[in-house]
C-alpha cells in the first residue's frame, strides 16, 4: 500500500505493487497504454488524479526489464546517479512508460524510434525556435509510424506520419548510427531517451 496526498490535502491509499509483470497481467499493459492505470478520484474533492511512483516493469516475452522513476528523479537519471537497479532500462514518468509499451506492442525497436524522434524534434524546433518540444511515438497505423509533437506555443499538438520504410532503414543502419554522436550518447548508460541530449550539451 502506498500513500499520496491530493491537492486538497486528502490522504489516499493505493495498492500498487513494486513489480509489474506484464506477461502475467496483460490487462495492466492495456491500462498503461490507454492512460487509465493508477488513475483514481479523490474521495474528498472529486479531482481525477494519476500519482507517480517508482516501480519495476517486466515482460520476459518482450525482453523488457524497465525501472520507472518520477519526474523528480530526472536530473539524477541524466547524471547516472538514480537510485535504481543497475540491470534495468530507465524511464522517467508514466508518459515514457506509456510510449515504451506502445513501441513494444507495435513490435518496433525502441532505439530506432529514438533516432527518428531526434530528427522529428529538430525539424519541429526549426519551425518554432525556443519552444519546449517533446516528441512521442503514438502508434503504427496503415503501415506508417504516427508521432505526436507537443510543446508548441499555440498549445496545439502536431501529428506526423513516418513511412515504415524510413523506420526499417534506420533500424538496419543502427550499428553505424549509434557509433557517432549524438547517438552514441543515446546508447550509453541505462537511459536512452533523446531528452538527455540537451542536458549533455549543457554539461560539455
Amino acid at each position: 500500500m502506498k500513500k499520496f496526498v491530493c491537492h486538497c490535502e486528502q490522504e489516499i491509499d493505493l495498492d500498487i505493487p513494486d513489480l509489474l509483470d506484464l506477461d502475467a497481467n496483460p490487462l495492466i499493459m492495456k491500462e498503461i497504454i490507454d492512460g487509465s492505470y493508477l488513475t483514481t478520484t479523490c474521495p474528498k474533492c472529486g479531482t481525477k488524479l494519476r500519482p507517480e511512483f517508482s516501480l519495476r516493469v517486466q515482460s520476459a516475452k518482450n525482453k523488457l526489464d524497465a525501472f520507472v522513476l518520477t519526474e523528480l528523479d530526472r536530473l539524477s537519471v541524466y547524471r547516472e546517479k538514480a537510485d535504481a537497479p543497475r540491470a534495468c532500462e530507465l524511464l522517467v514518468g508514466f508518459p515514457e512508460l506509456m510510449e515504451r509499451l506502445k513501441i513494444m506492442d507495435a513490435g518496433l525497436d525502441a532505439a530506432a524510434i529514438e533516432v527518428i524522434k531526434y530528427y522529428v524534434q529538430g525539424k519541429a524546433e526549426e519551425t518554432e525556435s525556443g519552444a519546449d518540444i517533446n516528441v512521442f511515438f503514438n502508434s503504427l497505423k496503415d503501415g506508417k509510424l504516427v508521432f505526436h509533437i507537443l510543446g508548441f506555443a499555440s498549445g496545439d499538438a502536431g501529428i506526423l506520419n513516418i513511412p515504415r520504410d524510413t523506420y526499417e532503414s534506420t533500424r538496419k543502419d543502427l550499428p553505424a548510427i549509434t557509433r557517432k554522436k549524438p547517438f552514441s550518447d543515446l546508447s550509453s548508460g541505462n537511459y536512452h531517451s533523446i531528452k538527455k541530449l540537451a542536458f549533455l550539451d549543457d554539461e560539455e
